[in-house]
Order: structure tokens, then sequence, then C-alpha cells
């Protein structure tokens, strides 16, 4: 197996893409939250996941 068919193949095993779409008229508050954030916007959305998740007793996997 090549050095790429490995890193996809852990990829394939280990991660998970989660796509997000918003309109920027009706998701206009997060737009304007997530736009000066340029490359913290996977942290902060992944931070406001884990608020939520633990406010509603489920507890999270890593502080990633």
């Amino acid at each position: 197996m090549s050095d790429s068919e490995a890193k996809k193949a852990w990829a394939r095993d280990n991660m998970m893409l989660v796509g997000l779409k918003l309109h920027r008229k009706y998701d206009a508050d997060l737009v304007e939250y997530l736009t000066p954030l340029a490359d913290k916007k996977q942290a902060t959305i992944k931070a406001a996941l884990r608020e939520y998740m633990a406010a509603h007793n489920e507890a999270p996997q890593s502080e990633d």
C-alpha cells in the first residue's frame, strides 16, 4: 500500500467530514459571527457542539 493510499485509508477510518452550508440572509447572525474567525471556524464550531452536548448531559469524547 502506497503512502497516499495508507493516508486515505487512515482518514476513512478515523475522520468524518461535516459540511455546513449557511444562507447569508437567514443565517446572517452565524455568518457574521464566523466571518472574522478565519482559520478558527472549525475549532469554534467544535467548541459550540461540545458545550451543547455538556448542557444536555452528553459527555464529549475529546478536547481536540
